[in-house]
């Protein structure tokens, strides 16, 4: 990451992440609201996960006390367009100071055709589903009702259409992403972190109904934005970076012609 922002020529602050595995067990509620989750939710999260959730956190208090008007957060284990300064530099021109937003710079799922910004040769659509949180914009807006609303942790990092329904952000993304995953990390840590998950469900599966009853505000919502607005998903072209990053070629001399 460092050989990359370097590459890039921009201001970068490293954030040393939370290990949720360390937190304490007697005062891990303090950090995880373990009630919302079986509330709101099908499962307890995973210490990990909350770890992960506090990280970000951890990202958008270092932004606020730093005084920035917004900020781009970055997992340790991505690849980045070489190109992404100037379009991040661009899209951040369209966010608002006043109100809450985020623009996903990873790949999402689907998006609504309508709200389609046209920025060079990018688009910056509004989300309809994304799970991953690789790299985003986020304003100082909407970092600060993320660090009132979800601590302890009731929803993770990358629930995006939880962070919209009780959080109010507007969430966009930029097409074709602005970053990808680094093959060598690819579902380093995913395969565990199902498992896991899946012998939760497994033992938690008498409560699923009565968890999706009380999810009924939350799926309603859902229901309606696919009912009055028309979703398009994403297709794989738009998943992968239009210009390699820079890691990806070799740093000899004779690359030079390459890289440039």
């Amino acid at each position: 990451m460092e050989s990359q922002l370097r590459r890039l020529d921009v201001d970068y602050t490293i954030i040393s992440a939370i290990d949720g595995k360390s937190l304490p067990e007697s005062s891990f509620r303090e950090f995880s609201d373990i009630r919302f989750q079986r509330r709101h939710g099908e499962r307890q999260f995973l210490a990990a996960e909350v770890g992960c959730s506090l990280s970000h956190m951890k990202a958008y208090r270092k932004m606020l006390e730093a005084g920035h008007s917004h900020a781009v957060i970055l997992e340790d284990d991505v690849l980045l367009d070489r190109d992404i300064r100037k379009h991040v530099e661009e899209v951040a021109r369209t966010m608002s100071s006043a109100d809450p937003e985020i623009i996903l710079l990873s790949p999402i799922n689907s998006y609504f055709l309508d709200g389609k910004t046209i920025i060079d040769r990018y688009q910056v659509v509004d989300v309809a589903s994304a799970r991953l949180a690789w790299g985003y914009i986020i304003n100082a807006r909407a970092a600060r009702l993320l660090m009132q609303r979800n601590f302890p942790v009731r929803f993770l990092a990358d629930d995006w259409k939880r962070v919209r329904y009780y959080t109010g952000c507007e969430i966009r993304a930029v097409l074709p992403a602005l970053v990808g995953e680094h093959l060598t990390a690819r579902d380093s840590h995913a395969p565990a972190l199902r498992r896991s998950a899946q012998r939760v469900r497994r033992l938690r599966r008498p409560m699923r109904l009565r968890s999706r009853l009380l999810q009924v505000p939350l799926r309603l919502s859902m229901w309606l934005d696919g009912l009055l607005r028309r979703k398009q998903n994403v297709t794989q072209a738009q998943t992968r970076l239009r210009r390699p990053p820079l890691t990806s070629v070799p740093t000899d001399a004779a690359a030079q012609v390459a890289r440039d």
